[in-house]
C-alpha cells in the first residue's frame, strides 16, 4: 500500500542520512588522529594519473555489472544521473 511506500522511504532516507554523518564524522576523526605530531604518519595526496586510473577502473567495473544484470543496471543509471546532476551544482559552488 502506499502509505507503507511511504513510511519506507522516509525510513531509507534517515538511514541515509545517519550513515552519510557517520561516514563523514569518523573520517574526520581519522585524519585528524593521522595528522598528529609524532606519529610517524605522511600523508600523501594521490597523483591525477593514480585517481584517474582508479576512476576508470570503477566505472569499467560497474558497466560491466549494469551490462550483466538489469537490477544493477537500473540503479546505476539512476546514481550516474543523479551524480551528474550533482557535479554540475558542485561546479558552481565549489571554490578552487
Amino acid at each position: 500500500p502506499p502509505h507503507y511506500q511511504e513510511i519506507f522511504k522516509a525510513a531509507c532516507h534517515e538511514v541515509y542520512m545517519d550513515t552519510l554523518a557517520e561516514y563523514e564524522h569518523k573520517n574526520s576523526q581519522a585524519l585528524k588522529e593521522l595528522q598528529m605530531p609524532n606519529n610517524g604518519v605522511e600523508l600523501v595526496k594521490f597523483s591525477n594519473d593514480i585517481l584517474e586510473a582508479a576512476q576508470k577502473a570503477t566505472e569499467d567495473l560497474l558497466k560491466f555489472h549494469a551490462d550483466q544484470e538489469t537490477n544493477f543496471k537500473e540503479v546505476y543509471d539512476e546514481w550516474r544521473n543523479f551524480k551528474e546532476q550533482i557535479r554540475s551544482w558542485s561546479k558552481l559552488n565549489h571554490i578552487d
